[in-house]
């Protein structure tokens, strides 16, 4: 499937340390980083339902050596998430103290209570680039809590700076750590969501303009810049620019199966701020990177596709290939 460069970081997944993915470079890799929540607010905890939660794997450096985990904080805002001392006494601590520590018991059964998860699930991690589903009991797991990078030493410390989550690995060289942590897509419960081996990446080429595309795409008054097609299986994508002072500031996907029908479409828009686009695979990105994903991800859901738009404030969503399914954001603890 897709062999991702090892220099990379992201989705978010470079130096960073934490989680959304902003594809900071077109002929290079992304960058994954943590912001602060300036307009925090505290948010009831989320119930279960029978809806598919998906989260991101973070990586977050320390000592020069890097830690692996997943954060819940999107879901799990509760204001009593840490010890009353740790924000009480932060003065008297060390900085180093400050970025990192385990979650006793007490703290760690609030936390799983809040998720409605209990000691028996297990997280299911999918590397869909690998094709490699790792399986792990939540009782096997560390809590933790780790101090947004964006927090400075000697300045006052929050309870809401803090990521809190489950450690999937600790203090691992970056070369031994990444490429099995990028590309990856996490879910907690008690069964797995995933289907394996379906997932294909996307290897656009520009095409001419013909009766058909120009067809499809009609209702723009923006300028047309270039048209990419790709094939896979019975469905035929297309993906449109479009410009307006010579800036690329639409995208117009459509796909089409075997009969030219429309089973899909979608528009993403370019504000320069929010959202920007990734880089078109194999035209804008060096051998082995793919930013568009296709294929079957979920198992009794449609075909998905995603990686079109990287988000600055927010998180990504995978997007169904059908008309009745909503979008599945995949919570990544972005913070600005």
């Amino acid at each position: 499937m897709m062999k991702f460069k090892r220099l990379f970081l992201l989705l978010t997944f470079t130096a960073l340390m934490i989680s959304c993915k902003k594809d900071e470079n077109l002929k290079s890799k992304t960058t994954a980083t943590t912001k602060i929540n300036v307009n925090f607010q505290e948010k009831l905890p989320t119930k279960k339902s029978d809806s598919l939660t998906l989260f991101t794997v973070t990586l977050y450096q320390r000592n020069d050596l890097m830690d692996a985990f997943i954060s819940v904080s999107d879901l799990y805002t509760d204001s009593l998430s840490i010890p009353a001392d740790i924000i009480k006494n932060q003065k008297k601590m060390s900085f180093e103290k400050l970025r990192h520590f385990d979650l006793d018991d007490n703290y760690r059964k609030k936390m799983l209570n809040a998720l409605q998860l209990t000691e028996n699930d297990s997280v299911y991690i999918y590397n869909y680039d690998l094709n490699k589903l790792t399986t792990i009991s939540i009782n096997k797991l560390k809590s933790v809590a780790y101090l947004t990078p964006y927090a400075s030493e000697g300045e006052d410390i929050y309870e809401y700076y803090y990521m809190l989550g489950f450690q999937l690995e600790a203090q691992k060289k970056w070369e031994d750590i990444f490429e099995k942590n990028n590309h990856t897509v996490a879910s907690f419960g008690r069964e797995n969501p995933f289907i394996e081996n379906e997932m294909v990446p996307i290897h656009w080429k520009i095409i001419k303009p013909n009766d058909y595309t120009n067809k499809i795409f009609s209702n723009s008054k923006l300028i047309k810049g270039n048209i990419y097609e790709f094939r896979n299986n019975k469905l035929t994508y297309y993906l449109q620019d479009y410009k307006a002072e010579e800036a690329i500031t639409r995208r117009q996907l459509m796909v089409v199966d075997h009969d030219k029908n429309i089973v899909f479409e979608k528009t993403y828009l370019n504000d320069g701020e929010g959202q920007e686009f990734t880089a078109i695979s194999g035209l804008e990105t060096e051998d082995g990177f793919n930013s568009q994903w296709t294929g079957s991800l979920f198992k009794n859901k449609p075909p998905i596709i995603f990686g079109f738009t990287s988000e600055s404030f927010g998180c990504s969503s995978v997007a169904f290939m059908d008309k009745t399914s909503p979008e599945i954001y995949i919570n990544c603890d972005n913070r600005h």
